[in-house]
């Protein structure tokens, strides 16, 4: 793991980390979002997505998988207040939170074979109902969401 960045107050890194929890147009001009969880960071790292940082608490242990998530992924590591970090985490102080490169609006990301099984989704009206169903859609080994018309943001946290 390469040298750790610090943040140990609300500055601007941190700021700009808090927007994009909170605003779909500051998380397109950023080319960022939120990732949170092992399996949903585990499978941005499987799958290539460009993870930009990885935060972690500051002085706390760490699982095997967060450490191994901080020496392999080539992302930036960032030790931070576990109080900030639970700020970002939207809950208690979470492991790790990544910062994700949005990836485009693409197609080919969703993998064809075999057995394609893909979920169309047109127009949700809330983040909430496109995190259902893609864990759904994730639960019975669907290859890819693909969410068409207006609709709530996929990025959303929430």
């Amino acid at each position: 793991m390469s040298r750790a960045m610090r943040v140990t107050t609300r500055n601007a890194s941190f700021q700009q980390w808090q927007a994009l929890l909170t605003n779909r147009t500051k998380r397109q001009r950023a080319g960022q979002f939120l990732v949170q969880g092992v399996r949903p960071i585990t499978l941005a790292a499987e799958n290539g997505w460009d993870i930009d940082a990885l935060l972690y608490p500051d002085r706390q242990a760490l699982s095997g998988w967060a450490r191994e998530m901080l020496d392999t992924s080539g992302a930036t590591p960032v030790a931070m207040d576990a109080e900030l970090l639970a700020e970002l985490g939207e809950k208690e102080t979470p492991e790790l939170v990544a910062v994700v490169a949005l990836p485009p609006d693409d197609l080919a990301r969703v993998p064809a074979g075999r057995r394609l099984l893909t979920v169309v989704f047109d127009r949700p009206a809330t983040p909430g109902n496109i995190g259902t169903l893609i864990r759904s859609a994730d639960a019975f080994g669907a290859s890819g969401v693909i969410i068409t018309g207006h609709a709530a943001d996929p990025y959303d946290p929430r």
